[in-house]
């Protein structure tokens, strides 16, 4: 496998943790089917090509993102991050404003008691939680910043980045085709449809609505295999596309707020998966098991805090994850798939 493609795994792989974890935010709003809109024919390819083109052009967007996930997943221990600032703050309706351009990114959740921010520009990223009434900075180089920014915003509410990613990764191993055109925050759409070749995989197809002038993702819904409904949705619910004022990229944190200093390298030997399970040191490491929609992603972990036993193993709409025993090694698996089939990729373990 060469680099794009381990690069292109990877990402995916993400892409199906991040939905089934639910802490990939995403968003619906008011947007419905429209036969009349009277839209050139284009074809897949040229569509996906075009998206592709425009996500990397820089333009400028902003706007207002509501979102909505429901994954089913069980009531989360509040030791687990079942507080406001933990999962519950991101599955179910939130709203977020966006603002993107090659000057920077900036993300705000407006959560009901609190804000949460992340702004990067070329030089310098900066998250700010208002309940724990925290700004983390880190400074960087514009190459840096670009990964960085490129790996959060799929989970902070951008369709932009989250389209983008999302259709380099499933290159390969789904069916595209162009759908019915749709109205989307007042603008008419073109409706890519992915709709994944694997026959494990529980997600039924994805649908990408692109903006027939600018050629922007504005809006990426998620539906299980045989819904009509989406179980994740992502888009905007008003958009704009002029110029941002280069200082909405920077940030002061709150007089009195505290500040800290993060390095991109972690702390110590051990990394951390969800803040509270370790990866095994030195032993084991994270595997990919499987292909395409059917990845199931295989993260050794020590220690596992009791509360996981409430919750797993979990089995949902879009996918499930389970803890598992294997080579003397304990896993967390979760993937796009049934239980049955993360029990078969355990084997692969031993």
């Amino acid at each position: 496998m060469n680099a794009r493609s381990r690069t292109r795994t990877m990402v995916f792989a993400l892409l199906v943790v991040v939905a089934v974890a639910g802490l990939g935010v995403v968003g619906a709003f008011a947007a419905g089917s429209a036969p009349s809109l009277d839209l050139p024919t284009v074809g897949a390819q040229d569509l996906v090509a075009s998206t592709i083109r425009a996500a990397e052009s820089g333009r400028p967007i902003s706007g207002s993102v509501t979102t909505h996930v429901d994954l089913g997943l069980p009531d989360i221990p509040t030791s687990m991050g079942g507080g406001p600032s933990g999962i519950e703050s991101v599955i179910g309706d939130q709203r977020f404003k966006v603002w993107s351009s090659p000057d920077g990114l900036r993300v705000s959740q407006l959560l009901p008691f609190a804000e949460r921010v992340f702004v990067g520009s070329p030089t310098d990223v900066w998250t700010w939680n208002s309940d724990q009434d925290l700004a983390v900075h880190t400074s960087m180089d514009a190459s840096t910043r670009r990964a960085v920014s490129r790996n959060l915003t799929s989970a902070l509410g951008d369709p932009v980045q989250l389209a983008d990613e999302l259709l380099r990764a499933t290159s390969g191993v789904a069916d595209v085709s162009v759908s019915a055109p749709q109205d989307v925050a007042g603008r008419a759409t073109y409706t890519l449809r992915v709709t994944p070749t694997s026959t494990a995989t529980k997600i039924g197809r994805v649908d990408v609505s692109i903006d027939a002038e600018t050629r922007l993702p504005l809006r990426v819904q998620v539906f299980p295999r045989g819904s009509a409904a989406p179980a994740i949705e992502a888009g905007f619910s008003s958009v704009d596309f002029g110029a941002i004022d280069p200082s909405m990229f920077a940030f002061t944190p709150p007089p009195g707020a505290t500040v800290k200093q993060a390095d991109l390298a972690p702390a110590s030997g051990n990394d951390t998966f969800d803040g509270s399970v370790q990866h095994a040191s030195g032993a084991a490491q994270p595997r990919l098991l499987g292909n395409g929609f059917g990845t199931v992603v295989a993260v050794p972990v020590s220690n596992p805090p009791q509360e996981l036993d409430s919750i797993l193993p979990f089995e949902g709409p879009l996918g499930s994850a389970e803890l598992v025993h294997a080579g003397g090694t304990t896993w967390l698996l979760a993937g796009a798939v049934g239980l049955q089939d993360l029990n078969a990729a355990s084997t692969k373990l031993a």
